[in-house]
């Protein structure tokens, strides 16, 4: 003890690093699941901490957090996920390279195909009117079935605010009220305007009704784009060859439930400024947005808390962008033998949350993408050969999920 007791230096450095890789290590499977197993081995615990610092997560979030990944992990494996996993039809993926070199026109009734059983693209998703009503991970929530809508109990105050998550409207339309003079006969000028009326009010239906399919595009398409992401999409922006007009807001272990406040801002202004995502959505409007999010939060919540707060977010970028098509794209799988060995991360429960996430598009402005179709082997497990960490592509291989897009694009009239 005597000799410790001349380098004390060295005794806090020794400790501090025992800590810090015990911390790593603790939270290897829920705050730093992301940055663990690289290249085929396991990331040191230090290192894992350190990774997380960079991008704000940090470790005291192993106890401040209400209810941790691991714990909402294993709830994945209750009653209401088995039930809903059991809906879900596991459907083979097409070969990458078909995938990547499909082109034309491909119709969104494709997509439909994939969903589970009993999900249907009409499903409502609840919209915010106001974002201070965000759904929080961390307030008590009614219940909800398996697509977010309340089933019992009131609707807290937030919800009695929302509406439907499709184009408004339609209902409110209606060709069939006639106009009536003395004596219960209709003149010829009164039907004249009531058939006016009546064109005029089905073709507004018709248009607020219109649906888009999928067609092929070329790059510009992107000018005016806007990416949403987590460490996948920061892979996008750095090896897909994109052009410098194209706007990527996305940070390692960002996730829908931090998107508009996360400790990292993420998205910069044309004079260099540091916002949150929301701050900038209100500076700048935008044609498309893809959204990329959900690898992360798979060990957070159920497959119905996802769907709501995801389907919140969904809503509150449609107030800030009214114009913009937005693009909610599947959660991209990992490689088979990850899938076969992690309780959490693994394609069952990637594919029940794309099953949800499909139910958000109405094909007007609101679009579901299937990327997985461009990146999965026959079994519809990511192709091993394009994974470095069997969960992010390699360099290479984003130029394959750049490739969907371009042919899964939608020109509104």
């Amino acid at each position: 003890m005597k000799n410790w007791n001349k380098y004390p230096l060295f005794l806090i450095l020794l400790v501090s690093g025992l800590l810090i890789t015990g911390a790593g290590y603790a939270g290897e499977h829920t705050i730093y699941a992301s940055y663990s197993k690289q290249d085929g081995w396991m990331t040191p615990g230090l290192s894992l901490v350190f990774q997380g610092w960079k991008d704000g997560v940090y470790p005291w979030e192993l106890f401040t957090r209400e209810t941790s990944p691991a714990m909402a992990g294993a709830q994945n494996e209750g009653e209401e996920e088995t039930a809903f996993a059991e809906e879900t039809v596991q459907e083979s993926i097409p070969a990458a390279e078909e995938a990547a070199d499909a082109g034309g026109e491909t119709t969104v009734s494709d997509n439909s195909q994939k969903q589970a059983d009993g999900v249907s693209e009409n499903s409502a998703a609840p919209e915010v009117l106001d974002g201070s009503s965000m759904v929080s991970a961390n307030t008590a929530q009614p219940k909800y079935d398996k697509f977010g809508q309340l089933i019992q109990g009131e609707a807290p105050e937030q919800q009695t605010q929302q509406i439907p998550m499709q184009i408004p409207g339609t209902d409110s339309v209606s060709g069939n009220q006639g106009t009536e003079v003395s004596g219960g006969q209709e003149t010829a000028e009164s039907q004249q305007t009531e058939a006016g009326e009546e064109t005029a009010q089905d073709g507004l239906a018709e248009e607020e009704n219109k649906t888009y399919a999928f067609t092929q595009v070329d790059e510009s398409y992107f000018d005016d784009a806007l990416f949403i992401g987590d460490s996948r999409t920061v892979g996008l922006d750095e090896y897909a060859g994109f052009d410098d007009k194209v706007t990527f807001y996305a940070a390692t272990s960002l996730t829908i439930y931090n998107v508009f406040d996360s400790p990292k801002k993420v998205a910069q202004l044309e004079d260099g400024t540091k916002v949150t995502i929301e701050e900038a959505l209100s500076q700048k409007q935008f044609g498309k947005i893809y959204i990329m999010l959900g690898i992360n939060e798979l060990g957070r919540g159920t497959t119905e808390s996802f769907f709501t707060v995801y389907a919140n977010a969904v809503n509150r970028i449609r107030q800030l962008q009214p114009d913009a098509i937005i693009y909610v794209q599947g959660i991209m799988r990992v490689s088979g033998e990850k899938s076969r060995t992690d309780k959490i991360f693994n394609n069952e429960n990637i594919n029940a949350r794309n099953a949800a996430l499909a139910a958000m598009a109405n094909n007007q402005d609101i679009f579901y993408l299937e990327v997985n179709d461009a990146v999965s082997d026959a079994n519809g497990d990511l192709v091993t050969e394009y994974t470095f960490d069997q969960i992010h592509l390699k360099a290479k291989y984003y130029q394959l999920w750049k490739n969907y897009l371009l042919g899964h694009a939608v020109v509104r009239d």
